[in-house]
């Protein structure tokens, strides 16, 4: 790409917590590196302080990068909460509890527990419920039903699947970090709003996940079709 009039080569990486945006200006000399531990606003804070170095280090016309990236951001929260339906007051309930196991061949298997107003009776759930209070301190609501997962990744280490209405439920990612003062938990923060919906097809029981979770950038339409199963990005059958 070219940045007034200048090749501009860079690559940037990401992990809760850390974030890096190094540029590259070859035939000026230049290179520029940026860091920063904001997962919320990082990459626009990184490329404010990144544009303003090249602008002064090669004498370029001067742009208010820290304005241009605020109204980016505020037009943009717009737009999702724009976007963010309320939970009914009466919401119809799910047809069934949904826990259990469940299984996509490219993400695994996962093991689906209620919590909230109820709490899953399943064996293999009783440390998970036990503990999910401590662990996601301040993420469950135990006013509404929600199904918790491990889910162990680099980026998250639980999924919460949050009771929307019927057999719809929002879907979050997130991370469990240990501190001196106890768990703390990241929530990814997404531009979309994932869902998760719940359906049993012809002897077959499981949910898809759609909003972008799988990551196919732009240009790229969304699956379409008359079931769950044909218009979601990712399909998780219950085992």
């Amino acid at each position: 790409m070219t940045y007034q009039g200048h090749m501009l080569i860079e690559h940037g990486g990401s992990t809760p917590g850390f974030r890096t945006q190094i540029a590259r200006l070859p035939f000026e000399n230049l290179g520029v590196a940026v860091f920063s531990n904001d997962d919320i606003y990082g990459d626009q804070l990184m490329d404010i302080v990144k544009f303003g170095i090249i602008d002064k280090v090669l004498g370029l016309e001067k742009i208010d990068w820290n304005s241009l990236m605020k109204a980016a951001a505020v037009t943009n929260y717009e737009q999702v909460l724009s976007q963010i339906i309320p939970r009914p007051d009466n919401p119809k309930p799910p047809t069934s509890r949904w826990e259990g196991w469940y299984k996509n061949d490219a993400y695994g298997e996962i093991l689906l527990c209620l919590v909230g107003l109820e709490s899953s009776t399943l064996p293999e759930c009783l440390q998970l419920t036990n503990e999910v209070y401590t662990t996601l301190p301040g993420v469950i609501n135990p006013s509404i039903p929600s199904l918790v997962a491990k889910w162990n990744k680099v980026w998250s280490s639980h999924i919460l699947l949050e009771h929307f209405d019927g057999d719809l439920y929002n879907a979050s990612a997130l991370d469990s970090i240990v501190t001196d003062d106890g768990f703390w938990v990241n929530r990814e923060a997404r531009d979309v709003l994932v869902t998760a919906e719940f359906v049993i097809e012809e002897d077959e029981i499981g949910f898809g996940l759609t909003g972008g979770i799988w990551g196919a950038g732009p240009g790229v339409d969304p699956p379409n079709g008359d079931t769950v199963r044909e218009r979601a990005e990712v399909w998780f059958g219950k085992l």
